[in-house]
């Protein structure tokens, strides 16, 4: 992960307000650096996590995938249709979080 060096921009695609704060502190306890990190909201709802490697960085691409326990058919490249809409992303990978993620979500929001 640390030798990819990608930077990783975490959109959140739900309305589930500070999903992706959540998900962006779980990935740096699994070694993602907090300078590594762009977090942001998606301009639209997403029903589908995926993870948009925009710049050939397929390993951390695979973790991050893996880590919130997304088959790797939702790993995309660059010419997926769905990276047009993050082609202005400052970061090398863009994980969308979509509403189908709700096991990761209950692992890293707080109880109420």
């Amino acid at each position: 992960i640390q030798a990819e060096g990608a930077v990783v921009d975490l959109r959140n695609g739900t309305e589930e307000p500070g999903l992706a704060q959540g998900i962006a502190g779980y990935l740096q306890s699994q070694g993602i650096y907090p300078e590594d990190l762009l977090v942001g909201d998606a301009a639209q709802v997403h029903n589908r996590t995926i993870v948009l490697d925009l710049n050939g960085k397929g390993y951390t691409a695979e973790k991050l995938a893996e880590w919130l326990s997304l088959p790797s058919d939702r790993v995309l490249s660059a010419s997926a249709p769905e990276a047009a809409e993050f082609a202005d992303s400052a970061g090398d990978i863009v994980v969308v979080l979509g509403s189908d993620a709700p096991v990761v979500a209950a692992a890293v929001l707080p109880e109420s």
